[in-house]
C-alpha cells in the first residue's frame, strides 16, 4: 500500500512505495488426516526394548477400534432391560423413572458399568440405563467400591 509523505515533513513529496518482498510465502506442509470418529489413537515416544537387549524405535501410532458411544440398538436394549414390572424405564442405580427428553435430572442416559476410560467396552453386557443425576455424579467411577448412588448414601 503506497504511503503519502508531504514535502513539509522533510520528504520528497508524493507517494512512496514499500519495497517488494522477494516472493510469495512458502506453502505450509499438508496436515495429517484425522482418524475416524470414535477411534482412540495411542502414540509412544519412548524406544521399545527388544529381547536381545537392544532398542528399536517405537511404533508411530495405532488406531484402536474402541467406540465410546453406544449404537441406537444398544441404547434401546439397555432401556428395555431397565423396565420394571410396571413397564416404566427406571434408573438402574436409584430406581427413578426415566424420561426420554434430554437435559432433565431424570432424563435417560446410557452408563458404562466398567468405565470406558478404565478399559470398559461398549457392549450390551457393560451398558446400563441411568438417570442423568446418577450418570453425571458417577463419572469414571465403578459402582460399589468407588461410587454409591446419591439416594443410598
Amino acid at each position: 500500500m503506497p504511503v503519502f509523505l508531504p514535502s513539509a515533513a522533510g520528504g520528497p513529496g508524493g507517494f512512496l512505495r514499500r519495497p517488494k518482498l522477494p516472493g510469495p510465502p512458502a506453502a505450509s506442509p499438508p496436515k495429517a488426516a484425522a482418524p475416524p470418529r470414535g477411534t482412540t489413537v495411542t502414540t509412544t515416544t519412548k524406544p521399545v526394548s527388544t529381547a536381545a537387549g537392544g532398542t528399536q524405535p517405537a511404533p508411530a501410532a495405532s488406531a484402536s477400534p474402541r467406540v465410546r458411544t453406544p449404537t441406537r440398538e444398544q441404547r434401546e436394549a439397555a432401556l428395555a432391560r431397565s423396565k420394571g414390572p410396571d413397564g416404566v424405564e427406571r434408573c438402574t442405580h436409584c430406581d427413578t423413572p426415566l424420561e426420554r427428553q434430554a437435559g432433565k435430572p431424570n432424563s435417560a442416559e446410557i452408563d458404562h458399568r466398567k468405565p470406558f476410560v478404565k478399559g470398559g467396552q461398549t457392549t450390551d453386557s457393560n451398558l446400563d440405563a441411568a438417570c442423568r443425576t446418577c450418570n453425571r455424579s458417577k463419572g469414571p467411577k465403578e459402582l460399589g467400591a468407588e461410587w454409591t448412588p446419591p439416594n443410598k448414601r
